[in-house]
């Protein structure tokens, strides 16, 4: 007891003090993190292939803005093991500032390495693919995946596109081709010219039908002047056709026209009514009525189609007896596309719900970004539909249009108890009011 009436200080243990002294002495999280990551560079430089390898692996794992850049600038690392270790890493990030790095892999001397470097550029720009799409999402190339889009707030740097037209003259077929398709999924506006030599003058058939499905993807009206003139010239008539129509480019509807009378029947014939049905070609009415009574469904839809992009609202009458007559899904889905195209807001419904067919979701997705904006409201109120197909592709739609008065009910969806909607509903919000105002903003 003490009797002193003064308290005695506080002793510590040896376990403690040693804690505390540590404590002190330790340098704050921040900096060991980033004493961490220079050595890992400063093994980069080291002559052990061995330890470069290891240190690739950790900067893999350690998946900093920091570490992306280390891995960059080890993209011509002399060893090719290496080098492939660090451009997996680099692939798995998927993000745009891994771009310095996928663009030193283009003119590297393994083929395979520039091949997986050309499809990385283009993932890095890309939005995630929904849930549950995962596999679909990366094959841009062929055109298979609807899911595909660019993201806003990744804007794609006019370094990625000139290194990528700079492959168009790559050794490599699959490169080339790769190359170009790569210019039209990321929407290189400048590099139509490159793309256009391609198409008419590479010795590849692959390569020339990718740099013309490019110049439609790009759809400026310098890449349906040059897809014109490579219809009077180049031997790919049919190709070129569908680009023109995919970018609906009207200036090229009388030479379509003329392909369609050639010959109505055949593959290139339909082919050409598909673009004229694009593009809502006036002079193609007689042919729209023409193809209303044949026996194949999608001359059927595309004539449908085409009347709804007439504009024309004293069609609407004859359009809705023609649908009740029709017994095949697809082409109601066209008929009720049209309706909706000329004002008759009711048809949007079925657009909607088809949404949620396999069979029909491509189409419905299409027709409803063409709806767009003047049919926001009714797109937003069927976010409560209880049919969850249908609101995850809304949500996407929603985005892709872009209007920021979708945000408040997005917002709400955020809250969803299916997380991965949720998830999804918050990455729109996300991209149609980003918290910093310049963010997203750039042209490509």
């Amino acid at each position: 007891m003490n009797h002193s009436g003064k308290r005695k200080p506080r002793a510590f243990s040896c376990p403690a003090l040693l804690a505390l002294v540590v404590g002190l002495l330790a340098p704050p999280p921040g900096d060991a993190a980033q004493r961490a990551l220079e050595d890992l560079a400063a093994r980069l430089e080291g002559n052990d292939a061995r330890m470069r390898r290891d240190a690739v692996e950790a900067l893999r794992e350690d998946g900093s803005d920091e570490a992306v850049l280390i891995l960059n600038s080890a993209a011509a690392d002399p060893d090719t093991r290496v080098r492939r270790d660090v451009l997996e890493a680099l692939l798995s990030f998927r993000r745009p500032a891994t771009s310095p790095g996928l663009i030193t892999f283009l003119a590297d001397e393994e083929r395979d390495h520039r091949r997986e470097a050309v499809r990385g550029l283009v993932a890095a720009h890309a939005i995630e693919p929904s849930p549950g799409r995962g596999t679909r999402a990366v094959n841009w190339l062929m055109r298979r995946d609807e899911d595909f889009v660019l993201d806003p707030l990744r804007p794609v740097g006019s370094a990625t596109t000139e290194a990528l037209a700079g492959r168009l003259q790559d050794e490599d077929d699959e490169v080339r081709e790769l190359a170009a398709g790569a210019l039209g999924a990321l929407e290189a506006a400048a590099e139509a010219p490159a793309l256009a030599r391609s198409a008419a003058s590479d010795t590849d058939g692959g390569v020339q039908r990718a740099a013309i499905a490019s110049l439609g993807e790009i759809g400026t009206d310098t890449a349906g002047d040059f897809l014109v003139g490579l219809l009077e010239t180049s031997g790919r008539e049919r190709e070129i056709i569908e680009a023109l129509g995919t970018m609906a480019y009207r200036p090229g509807g009388a030479a379509i026209l003329a392909a369609y009378d050639e010959d109505p029947g055949s593959d290139r014939g339909r082919t050409a009514l598909l673009a004229l049905a694009r593009m809502g070609h006036a002079g193609a009415r007689g042919a729209f009525y023409h193809e209303l009574r044949s026996r194949d469904g999608r001359r059927r839809a595309h004539a449908a189609e085409g009347l709804g992009r007439l504009d024309d609202r004293a069609l609407v009458d004859g359009l809705i007896r023609d649908l009740l007559r029709e017994d095949d899904d697809r082409v109601e889905l066209a008929f009720c596309f049209a309706l909706a195209r000329l004002g008759q807001t009711p048809f949007v419904d079925k657009v909607v719900l088809s949404l949620a067919d396999g069979r029909l979701r491509s189409f419905a997705r299409s027709y409803a970004l063409e709806l767009g904006s003047s049919y926001l409201n009714e797109f937003i109120a069927y976010l409560d539909d209880p049919e969850r197909d249908v609101r995850l592709e809304l949500i996407g739609i929603l985005e892709r249009i872009g209007d920021s008065a979708a945000v408040p009910a997005l917002t709400r969806l955020g809250t969803d108890a299916d997380e991965a909607l949720a998830v999804r509903a918050r990455a729109a919000v996300r991209r149609l009011a980003p918290s910093d105002p310049g963010e997203g903003a750039g042209g490509r």
